[in-house]
């Protein structure tokens, strides 16, 4: 067995991405929604065109080979840092590739200068709130997210660095 790792984003991990992308966001917000709507959701926002062009700002959770997780920075004014994504496929859940993912993140802002790093989280995803919260991010705000019609309410939360 490799141990467990974090790395950026290959041109030939699109496919790992985008199969990751789909299968959170299915196991997350899919009974929150229509199936034709969350179908043309994935369709439109996880395509390997959209995630190709955006490569460079991926990083993956691998283990023993094997693509597990992922983030998606992206950076915002006034130094700040959006964890846009942090997705960790069911099978890798609970083993530590989530907090491997946010060290991670931490220290790509301290090496762009950040002074914070943000997330929104649905407000409905209470493990993941939990988690967040348990390391060190407090909630600051909170904001509407549509997907197509329908509408995610969403905590904003931020860890000063």
């Amino acid at each position: 067995m490799s141990p467990k790792l974090v790395r950026p984003a290959q041109k030939n991990d699109v496919l790992k991405i985008v199969a990751i992308l789909k299968e959170v966001f299915t196991d997350t917000y899919g009974p929150a929604l229509k199936q034709a709507v969350l179908e043309s959701f994935l369709t439109q926002q996880f395509s390997e065109e959209k995630v190709a062009a955006e490569l460079e700002h991926y990083r993956l959770a691998q283990f023993d080979n094997k693509v597990v997780g992922l983030l998606k920075l992206r950076s915002l004014a006034q130094q700040r840092l959006e964890l846009e994504k942090l997705y960790i496929s069911k099978e890798a859940r609970a083993m530590g590739f989530g907090k491997l993912l946010i060290d991670d993140a931490v220290a790509g802002a301290g090496q762009l200068q950040a002074k914070c790093l943000w997330v929104k989280v649905w407000q409905e995803n209470r493990g993941a709130l939990a988690f967040y919260k348990a390391r060190g991010f407090s909630k600051i705000g909170v904001t509407e997210v549509h997907v197509f019609e329908t509408i995610f309410h969403d905590d904003v939360l931020a860890k000063v660095l």
